[in-house]
């Protein structure tokens, strides 16, 4: 493995525990383990339910770092300009969709 390889791993892993303790996400994760351990009688429910809640959530960042990704890589600058200019007027409807999901 090459040099360059291993600073973009390490700068994925530094993006990653930014996000991990920004407010928003910092917040949720707190809600979602307060929830999960209102089961705390039964270690092995609280612990699944745990374990489901972070696979769950990495593959969610990760299917969406992967289609931002590909969609960047297909059709660049076009994509680029939607992204900077367009996206935070769809952001913002579809938070509050998902939010009140």
């Amino acid at each position: 493995m090459t040099m360059e390889w291993w600073f973009a791993l390490g700068g994925v892993m530094l993006l990653g525990l930014q996000t991990s303790i920004s407010p928003c996400p910092l917040a949720t994760n707190i809600a979602a383990i307060s929830y999960i351990m209102r089961q705390a009688s039964h270690a092995r429910s609280v612990l699944l339910s745990g374990l489901l809640y972070t696979l769950g959530r990495t593959f969610v960042y990760v299917l969406l770092a992967m289609l931002i990704l590909s969609a960047m890589l297909w059709s660049g600058e076009a994509m680029t300009r939607f992204l900077a200019t367009q996206v935070h007027g769809y952001l913002g409807p579809v938070l509050i969709v998902i939010g009140v999901m």
